[in-house]
């Protein structure tokens, strides 16, 4: 039922004037699901950041053309020491790795994560991906739009060269028992128009409702 609601959001209400005016408003009151001393703190990594640099985070990506504060690959924080941030914001990255792939490089950001840190999760909502075919089947017309701007690409994100494309879908349960299985306690799953960077002036590949965001805690 979720992916569902979230597929109806995301075709239709979303894309209207009034859902922003609204969203701007919820931002304003409604409580974060994490906790204000931990937005404030300076300890936190803005992982595979590209071009959505976000003040009061060290940026971190692999690639030097996005100009970011620290350049390195996601599965080996070599800059950072064991325990050392409160947050890790990882947008839209770990569905680019292979299941064994993603319990390794989970394990790596728990590594510098604190006890009772958070991480911040986004990942394709895959079940809201399916309901819009279902609802729109011609989103997957093989057709030169959908190859490269539309459905089929945002699947796979054939746009990127092969390293970087997808290899995992998830649905909320199956990320929420990776991360539980990798000693994580997830929290929240997060309404993306009350956290950051939506709050910072910031849309990412979070900021929809196709968007899968989950907030956990280091066990």
């Amino acid at each position: 039922m979720a992916g569902l609601i979230s597929a109806l959001i995301g075709m239709t209400i979303e894309k209207t004037p009034a859902w922003n005016r609204l969203c701007s408003r919820l931002v304003s009151v409604r409580t974060s699901a994490i906790p204000l001393e931990v937005y404030r703190s300076s300890k936190k990594l803005n992982l595979g950041c590209s071009v959505h640099r976000l003040p009061t985070y060290i940026n971190v990506d692999v690639q030097e053309k996005f100009k970011p504060d620290i350049v390195s690959n996601a599965t080996s924080l070599a800059f950072a020491g064991d325990n050392e941030y409160d947050l890790i914001r990882a947008s839209h990255i770990l569905e680019h790795f292979d299941l064994k792939d993603c319990r390794s490089v989970l394990a790596e950001w728990r590594r510098v994560l604190k006890p009772g840190g958070y991480l911040i999760v986004c990942v394709p909502f895959y079940e809201a991906l399916a309901w819009r075919t279902v609802l729109w089947p011609k989103g997957l017309a093989l057709d030169e739009r959908t190859l490269k701007n539309g459905w089929i690409n945002g699947l796979f994100a054939l746009d990127l060269p092969a390293e970087f494309r997808h290899k995992m879908v998830f649905s909320e349960a199956s990320l929420r028992g990776l991360l539980h299985e990798c000693g994580f306690q997830v929290k929240a799953r997060l309404s993306y128009f009350k956290e950051e960077p939506y709050t910072l002036g910031i849309k990412d590949d979070s900021c929809n409702a196709f968007s899968l965001n989950l907030a956990a805690v280091k066990r």
